[in-house]
């Protein structure tokens, strides 16, 4: 079955960080969006001001202090709010997954689990790529990833740095004579040394 890989970027100009309280249940409240020329020009065909796929819809108050999300399969939402603004908001948006990053740390919601799950990063920006059920981003020799099944941000560290591919439900990178590799039901890396008889 091939892999279908869709995400959805919006780049919106509204200013940094550094803690977030997640809430859940509740609704959007009134209309509104984002007061945001960007934003506005980004949605100029539909005027929506949110980003979707059929089991998440993703949005940010006009603050832009709060984010919210919606779960088609929990028919909750959940949100993170933070001290300040956030800037830029680049929601990366696939299948059961939505993520974006701020002020060292990445963030994912899970359509599956209807939450938010957080992880501290190195850089300010990371930059993730999607499966649907699989998201993942690389700092250095370190990658991260998260399912949609188990909705926990893994973390291996490799001798080089690493290159993901995906499946359409795993990731996997190779480096030297290992493959790392995790699924959207993983609780952890598992590493394959072609080297190795296992003794």
């Amino acid at each position: 079955m091939p892999v279908r890989i869709f995400a959805t970027i919006l780049v919106l100009s509204i200013a940094s960080s550094t803690h977030a309280q997640i809430h859940s249940g509740g609704g959007f409240g009134g209309g509104g969006g984002l007061d945001n020329e960007t934003f506005r020009s980004s949605l100029q065909a539909s005027s929506a001001p949110y980003v979707e796929t059929d089991n998440i819809l993703i949005t940010i108050s006009k603050t832009g202090k709060t984010v919210t999300a919606f779960s088609a399969l929990t028919g909750k939402t959940a949100s993170l709010s933070f001290e300040e603004k956030v800037e830029p908001f680049v929601p990366i948006v696939s299948g059961n997954l939505a993520c974006f990053a701020h002020n060292k740390s990445a963030y994912a919601f899970i359509a599956t689990t209807g939450k938010w799950q957080a992880v501290k990063t190195k850089t300010k920006n990371a930059q993730f790529i999607h499966s649907g059920t699989m998201a993942c981003f690389v700092e250095g020799k370190t990658a991260y990833a998260i399912g949609d099944q188990t909705g926990k941000w893994l973390q291996i560290d490799a001798e080089e740095v690493p290159i993901p591919s995906f499946t359409t439900t795993m990731v996997k990178f190779q480096v030297k004579s290992k493959i790392y590799i995790c699924s959207a039901t993983s609780k952890e890396w598992q590493v394959i040394d072609l080297e190795s008889d296992g003794k």
